[in-house]
């Protein structure tokens, strides 16, 4: 079977295939609109959603297990988080 891979590569490559996937799909749905409106929708909104879900989720589940957990990309990204 081989050797296993670095978690990190594997988060990172993860990373970067979903940020493809979701730029296709929203070129997709961005033409779609325009073809059948004239128009698109705000680039990226479900994408901020999604992150501010799982921000308020992962702070949720912190306290309920009575920890503390950092959020550095919510710390950067001030409309993530209500601070």
């Amino acid at each position: 079977m081989g050797t296993p891979r670095p978690q990190s590569r594997v988060v990172l490559y993860s990373g970067l295939t979903g940020f493809l996937y979701y730029g296709y799909y929203e070129w997709m749905i961005q033409d779609e609109l325009r073809a059948y409106q004239g128009k698109g929708v705000i680039p990226g909104l479900n994408l901020v959603v999604g992150l501010r879900q799982i921000h308020f989720l992962s702070e949720y589940w912190a306290r309920l297990a009575d920890r503390s957990v950092s959020d550095p990309i919510a710390e950067r990204l001030p409309f993530l988080s209500n601070s």
